[in-house]
């Protein structure tokens, strides 16, 4: 009886074949020895090549690993997505959350066919792209290493403006990068995304770190409580001056130029000067008091912490505008981080998106 249990268990587990012994399942070595029809290989859905739209380059041209818009991106008629065209004004005066918005809104279109959706180009993918090199490497500007000012929308190397507005997308064919994006450097500011936020706190450590002991209370009020204020920077848009100290270590802006018509706000930072030119992600967020009057110059001005940016995405502004920027501050290496994220100017934004897979034949 016993032996009987057995051979049925062993039949239920192996199944039989005609001559009693156990058959051959699949993967079992019986199994890969019988011969194989040579035109039944098993079906795939591994792509066997990547690719981008049309209006999107792919980076690196061959074996993308992303895709990003070829032109400066500009809105649709609704005003709820944004196109990469050619031959249009960009769109500009948007804040980095509503860039971010309207590229995860804009929609991936192969042949007509929805395949994806974009979103706001990383400041790695924006930069790569620009300097015609995946990873490290790369050159200055997106054709060279001369400051571009014959074929891009800039200033001269001096700063004085060539161009009086934004000028369309692509009308100056050989302001283009290796990989075919255009108007990368010049024409309009562009948003990326750094993938960083702002921490107060992880700010205040790294501070301590290097020395300084600096306090900030519930009103924004910051103190260096000895007195010392070396290695950190100021970095407002619309102003010129230095950080100081006055009376009980509290920390202010010292000869400080007002150049920005009002109605502005003087929003920027505190940053590391260790930390990349201007591209900072340990950063304090601080707004400059208004000045008296336009243009104004004075010897102190108070700073507070705006505790609300804290957790905030921290920005990007990459790839300077017609009437700013010179030689060595255009490219990755001269992003700026000091725009909030509600901030509105001359700053537009390049989506990207993932490559879309090709299915074998």
């Amino acid at each position: 009886m016993a032996r009987t249990l057995f051979t049925f268990c062993a039949a239920l587990l192996f199944g039989c074949s005609a001559s009693g012994g156990p058959k051959a399942t699949a993967g079992s070595p019986a199994d890969s020895a019988a011969p194989q029809p040579e035109d039944t290989a098993p079906p795939t859905d591994t792509p066997s090549a990547f690719t981008c739209p049309d209006d999107m380059a792919p980076v690196p041209a061959d074996e993308p690993l992303f895709c990003i818009d070829r032109w400066e991106a500009s809105m649709t008629a609704d005003g709820q997505a944004l196109l990469s065209q050619e031959g249009v004004i960009p769109q500009t005066g948007i804040t980095f959350d509503e860039a971010r918005e309207l590229c995860a809104n804009s929609p991936v279109v192969i042949d007509g066919e929805t395949v994806g959706w974009r979103r706001m180009a990383s400041l790695t993918e924006w930069g790569d792209a620009y300097d015609g090199v995946v990873g490290d490497g790369g050159s200055t500007y997106p054709m060279g290493e001369e400051w571009p000012v014959d074929v891009c929308a800039l200033p001269t190397e001096s700063g004085e403006p060539i161009y009086d507005d934004l000028q369309p997308t692509g009308s100056l064919p050989d302001c283009v990068s290796a990989f075919g994006v255009y108007d990368q450097v010049g024409n309009a500011w562009e948003w990326t995304d750094p993938n960083a936020s702002i921490d107060v706190a992880t700010f205040l450590e790294r501070t301590a770190a290097e020395g300084l002991s600096l306090s900030v209370d519930e009103a924004g009020v910051i103190t260096s409580e000895n007195e010392r204020l070396d290695g950190l920077v100021l970095e407002v848009p619309g102003i010129r001056g230095t950080l100081g100290l006055v009376e009980g270590g509290v920390v202010v802006a010292l000869d400080v130029v007002y150049e920005a018509r009002l109605p502005f706000e003087f929003t920027g930072f505190i940053g590391v000067a260790s930390q990349s030119d201007r591209g900072r992600t340990t950063i304090l967020p601080i707004v400059l008091e208004q000045p008296p009057e336009e243009f104004a110059e004075v010897d102190q001005a108070t700073i507070t912490v705006r505790w609300s940016e804290d957790g905030a995405p921290i920005t990007a502004k990459v790839g300077c505008a017609y009437y700013s920027g010179g030689p060595g501050g255009c490219g990755t290496d001269g992003w700026f981080s000091g725009h909030p994220h509600d901030f509105k100017g001359t700053i537009g934004v390049r989506c990207s998106a993932d490559p879309v897979p090709v299915p074998s034949p």
